[in-house]
């Protein structure tokens, strides 16, 4: 599929496959066909390794909002850390960001974000539930605008709460930090 498709590059070194790479390995496939064995990769992914995917989408999308990011920020926090996160994030939602009811509406329209209690959130122990439910709340707030300019308030409400808790994103980013 990847010789195939309009990126014909080697996906570890980005250098373009030459021609005999390329005759060699459809000449392997059809070897193989001919014997009736099918090529077809199929890699389950771990929990783990579906969050990991998750953390990059999201944080892909705030950079796309104009900022620079990492989503090792995120994946580094343990379960402690992803408790504060939710009540940092959940606090300057509803308190210090002074938001009426029609600016979140731009931000997240119809959705509903942090409707979990803070005393439930802290009940919880698995790592990746956590993860999971900071990762969805942060995607409304950064994809669900009204437009460009609300999706970008909404990833720097996400990030505001991200700098409180990791020390790489605060350096990263310390005009985002709030004394």
């Amino acid at each position: 599929k990847l010789i195939n498709s309009n990126y014909p590059s080697c996906p570890y070194t980005f250098r373009e496959f030459e021609e005999n790479e390329k005759n060699d390995i459809m000449l392997y496939v059809q070897k193989l066909e001919k014997k009736n064995i099918k090529i077809q990769i199929v890699k389950e992914l771990t929990e783990d390794e579906k969050i990991e995917n998750k953390t990059k989408d999201l944080f892909y999308k705030i950079n796309m909002l104009d900022n620079y990011t990492s989503h090792k920020w995120f994946m580094d926090l343990d379960t402690t850390k992803l408790i504060k996160l939710y009540i940092a994030a959940e606090d300057i939602w509803n308190y210090r960001s002074l938001l009426n009811h029609q600016s979140k509406y731009n931000i997240i329209r119809n959705n509903h974000i942090f409707n979990i209690p803070v005393m439930m959130i802290k009940k919880i122990k698995s790592l990746n539930k956590l993860r999971n439910i900071l990762l969805d709340t942060f995607d409304i707030m950064i994809s669900n605008g009204i437009d460009i300019n609300e999706k970008k308030l909404g990833a720097i409400l996400v990030l505001s709460s991200i700098v409180e808790i990791s020390i790489d994103a605060a350096n990263a980013l310390p005009h985002l930090v709030q004394v």
